[in-house]
């Protein structure tokens, strides 16, 4: 698990996209009177571990605003 604390963009253009398909879940949690927002992956069918994430991001305010602004960016969203 992480606690993304900023989000900074990659201009290298080489990554390949992965056709591995997932479920991925999303819930907020407050800590400490501090609210972070955690995203949650579980993995392909074939190596699903009933109830275990396989990957945990948990984005502090700054890291969340830097996500939405470059998702705005990608997709073109108002």
């Amino acid at each position: 698990m992480a606690v993304v604390n900023a989000v900074e963009k990659d201009d290298f253009k080489e990554y390949q996209v992965s056709r591995t398909v997932s479920r991925c879940t999303y819930t907020i949690v407050q800590s400490e009177g501090e609210t972070f927002f955690d995203i949650r992956t579980f993995g392909s069918e074939g190596r699903i571990v009933e109830g275990h994430a396989s990957q945990i991001m948990q984005f502090d305010r700054n890291a969340a605003r830097a996500l939405y602004r470059a998702l705005r960016e990608a997709f073109d969203f108002d």
